[in-house]
């Protein structure tokens, strides 16, 4: 069951079956790609590079067996996905997720990656942890604008997701001359214009979009700088109070002798 449907609008509901061939699939589904971290810390200290979100043998693997869920799905279904890490086929960290067709767009949401290894949680899994992934689109491929209407109703913990119109991404896919899968070898177009970073890629003849790309790059670096440095102030200021409220404490604690410590009167 697809719980992003929405039953009471006919543009809310998946365009199932869809017929998708496997060289399709593996056309949109390689040219995505994804940004995170490994642990808690890593975000503060550097800026993620997007990966492929599915390597060239992953996307071999999941091709066939996602054109034909595809095509068997009804249209309040959608189609899960999981691949284990191949490197350590026993571990927790694995790529899941799902995705739908709906009219000209494929939606799709990344719920693990098994490139960024999980938060030491104490124990049990904590669902809120997406390893600060940011989902990407290949160059010269973008992200759907989608109006309000067609916003598929995503779950509290669906927040990596992207949604790419199919028809554009095949036909950018078909005629570029980078590789059939993972499309692009530079960053892509980020979910968001607020999130993540573009990279320049050589388009032959526009040197006027590189600077654009260029510009973009280091708007992005900036704005991420100023973030990380608003962290650290923000860490130094809580510092500062807890410095001061233990201070605070301790003057106290000399005022006050507890009972038991009180020399007894002398008889």
């Amino acid at each position: 069951h697809d719980p992003t449907v929405n039953q009471s609008t006919p543009a809310g509901r998946n365009s199932h079956p869809a017929q998708l061939t496997p060289d399709q699939v593996r056309l949109l589904l390689g040219s995505l790609q994804v940004s995170g971290w490994s642990g808690s810390l890593m975000g503060f200290l550097v800026t993620p590079t997007p990966i492929p979100v599915f390597k060239q043998g992953e996307l071999r693997t999941i091709a066939g067996p996602i054109s034909h869920a595809l095509s068997s799905a009804g249209p309040d279904e959608r189609v899960f996905f999981t691949l284990p890490n191949q490197k350590t086929p026993y571990s927790d960290d694995r790529i899941t997720g799902a995705l739908a067709v709906r009219g000209p767009y494929l939606h799709f949401v990344l719920t693990d990656h098994s490139a960024f290894t999980r938060g030491d949680t104490a124990g049990g899994d904590d669902l809120r942890d997406t390893k600060g992934m940011k989902l990407f689109v290949a160059n010269p491929a973008t992200p759907a604008q989608l109006a309000k209407s067609e916003e598929p109703h995503w779950g509290p913990y669906e927040k990596v997701h992207l949604s790419i119109v199919i028809h554009e991404v095949l036909a950018f896919s078909q005629t570029s001359n980078m590789p059939a899968s993972n499309a692009a070898s530079g960053i892509g177009v980020p979910a968001s214009p607020k999130q993540g970073e573009s990279s320049p890629r050589p388009v032959s003849g526009q040197p006027v979009e590189r600077s654009n790309d260029l510009q973009l790059q280091l708007q992005e670096l900036t704005t991420s700088n100023l973030e990380l440095k608003k962290r650290l102030e923000e860490q130094s200021s809580q510092m500062t109070e807890l410095k001061t409220e233990l201070q605070k404490l301790q003057k106290e604690l000399k005022k006050v002798k507890p009972k038991s410590l009180r020399t007894p009167p002398l008889p």
